[in-house]
């Protein structure tokens, strides 16, 4: 594999009618969940037909998210595979206002993961974007990568670095 530095830079990867298609289904099932829920203020339409209408449509609208965050990903340009890698992580505000440390590629810190509700647990940040080793194409953008630390990881971190679990 050739180092990233060579690959061209383009803003997008992924053929902007998935995220076209993606986007209407969404709006059009706020839409019909919002319709069902006026009508029943208005009274057209019985409150439980209107409720179970909305809550499928937000189930429908989960589903769809799922769908978009696991599905395999192509290039626009040759249809082939997209793959994930890691970019140098640059300590930005955003990471010299949380508590932790920088270890190689990886920000290191205790956070709310994978919900804002969950319990706080270590995690390691790092940036990741979209390639295309066909192509030789790299996105301009970076992505946010948050991972769980396993029982091994934490053992392995630095002892005046370890977290209280």
């Amino acid at each position: 594999m050739d180092q990233l530095e060579t690959y061209n830079r383009v803003a997008s990867l992924e053929p902007p009618t998935t995220k076209t298609i993606l986007t209407s289904i969404y709006s059009l099932l706020l839409l019909i969940g919002l319709t069902a829920m006026v009508s029943a203020i208005i009274a057209h339409l019985p409150w439980h037909y209107a409720l179970i209408i909305a809550l499928a449509c937000l189930l429908v609208i989960g589903a769809t998210h799922h769908f978009q965050q696991q599905r395999a990903k192509s290039c626009r340009f040759c249809t082939g595979p997209l793959s994930h890698h890691h970019r140098p992580l640059l300590l930005t505000a955003e990471f010299l206002s949380m508590q932790g440390f920088k270890q190689d590629e990886y920000f290191y810190t205790l956070r709310r993961h994978p919900t804002p509700l969950s319990k706080k647990r270590p995690v390691k940040i790092s940036n990741r974007c979209l390639t295309c080793h066909h192509c030789r194409l790299t996105e301009h953008q970076n992505r946010q990568y948050i991972q769980a630390l396993n029982k091994n990881e934490i053992a392995s971190l630095p002892v005046n670095n370890k977290f209280a679990c």
